[in-house]
Parts: structure tokens; sequence; C-alpha cells
């Protein structure tokens, strides 16, 4: 029996690579000493998505490829996901977010997570320079670093009427909905919050409604800097009847400063 050369062993790898949709994942990457899988890496901009605690990793793919359909490369760092992942998150939130930065090159980055990961995007908007937009879904504030850091703008936080907490109840738990609220009180500038009537905590895994909207429109925003988007922020998010509570503040002035740089 012949064994293949490994000259072509490559060339069928390249040609197995060419032929995946955009939305496909490539293989298991290293950036910055993170192993992540990286869906649409040659999009011309790049989503961090930070999975929640001891949550099986791969169950977040279908959102980081919905991510990619919509024209983002989005990393999926596949760390901080044992027993001892509430003791990195912070740290996790903040090295990721810088590693991949430095992978992205000249193309600008957003950071979205879930639960544990909201916590570490809100780690990353605190310590973590350079990026362009944050979305914390569910967070757990607990997890995001001292409390007396600042959390930046622009960030969309999420949460639902059904959020149990996690750890604590719907009333005070780490991931309820009032730890959400006081979250969007304490942050800087452009800021929003949604609450989802009836959903739970999981449901910024599979993402859909107005959850997805609020979220896509403030990437689309602030990453791509579409003023259409910002408009709907701006005007349209807050009128669904399907929120208990919705807020923005600072998304205008934002949106003109953006349009100054372009003119």
């Amino acid at each position: 029996m012949r064994s293949s050369s490994p000259i072509a062993s490559l060339a069928g790898l390249c040609t197995l690579l060419a032929s995946l949709p955009s939305g496909a994942a490539v293989p298991a990457a290293w950036i910055g000493g993170h192993y992540c899988t990286v869906f649409n890496a040659a999009a011309p901009y790049v989503i961090v998505l930070f999975h929640g605690y001891l949550v099986e990793v791969a169950n977040y793919y279908p959102l980081a490829g919905r991510l990619a359909e919509l024209g983002y490369a989005t990393v999926v760092p596949r760390d901080c996901n044992s027993d001892a992942a509430l003791g990195c998150a912070a740290s996790w939130g903040k090295d990721v977010s810088a590693a991949v930065i430095q992978w992205a090159g000249v193309r600008p980055v957003a950071v979205v997570g879930h639960s544990m990961g909201g916590g570490a995007v809100m780690a990353a908007a605190k310590f973590t320079p350079g990026i362009a937009a944050f979305v914390a879904m569910h967070p757990a504030p607990i997890v995001s670093g001292v409390s007396w850091a600042k959390v930046r703008g622009p960030i969309l936080f999420t949460t639902g009427t059904y959020d149990d907490g996690t750890f604590g109840g719907n009333e005070v738990g780490v991931t309820s909905p009032g730890r959400a609220l006081n979250s969007y009180n304490d942050a800087e500038l452009p800021k929003a919050l949604i609450n989802v009537k009836g959903n739970v905590h999981a449901s910024s895994v599979a993402a859909t409604g107005d959850e997805w909207l609020a979220v896509t429109n403030w990437l689309s925003c602030f990453l791509k800097q579409t003023s259409p988007s910002c408009e709907w922020v701006r005007t349209q998010m807050c009128n669904s009847p399907n929120l208990e509570w919705c807020y923005h503040f600072g998304v205008q002035s934002a949106e003109m400063n953006m349009q100054a740089v372009h003119i």
C-alpha cells in the first residue's frame, strides 16, 4: 500500500478548507495560548464569543455560526471550562480579548459572552483597551474582577424575566435581572439593557427574538458602524411589547461621533 505524500495531504486539506462555507469552523487554533475554534476566520470584523460556566463549549457553535453568517470572524475560546473556571473568568476575559486583538490585526474586535462569559466580557470592558463593542448576555458580574473598575461602553446587557439567577434565585442571584440592571446603571456610556419577558438563563445560547435583534443591531452599530442599526437601537429597540425593561443611554452621541470620524 502506498502512503500519500505530505505535500499531497496538505493540498487536500487546503482544498477541503476552501470548499467549506463561510460560516464553517476552521480547525481549532491557538490564539495567544488559548485553544479556540474560529468561524469565518477571514471576515473583516471579529467577535470573541465567551461560553458559560461548565457548559459544553460546542453548545455555542450554532450561535457562533450564525454570527459568522452575518460577516463576522467568530472566535470561541475553549479553555476556562473546569470546576475552577469562576476563579479564572476575569483574567480569561482580559487575556483572550487582548490576544484576539493581536490576532485580528487591523480588523475591529467585539466581545460577546453568556453567563460567566458575560462576566468575562465585563472584565474585558474594564481592563482591555481597543475593543469596539461589548455584549454581556445574562451576565455574572461577580466574576468580572474588582468592583471599583468601571465597565466601559459601548456595552449591551441582556437578561430575562425567568432567569433563575443561577445561584441565589431570581431576585438576588448572581445572574438575576437585578444584577444586570445594576451593571447597566454602573457602566459608562454608551450602554443599553433589555429584559426579555419569559427568557430563561439559557435563552442566550440560542439567542432568538428580541435578544437576537438587540445583539445583532448593537454589533452592527458599533463594530460595523452602520447608522441604520444605531438608529434601530435608539428608536425601535424599546418599542417591543416583549420587553419588561429596555433602556439605552449615549447611543445618539456615539453615533454622531462615528459619523464625524467618517466625514
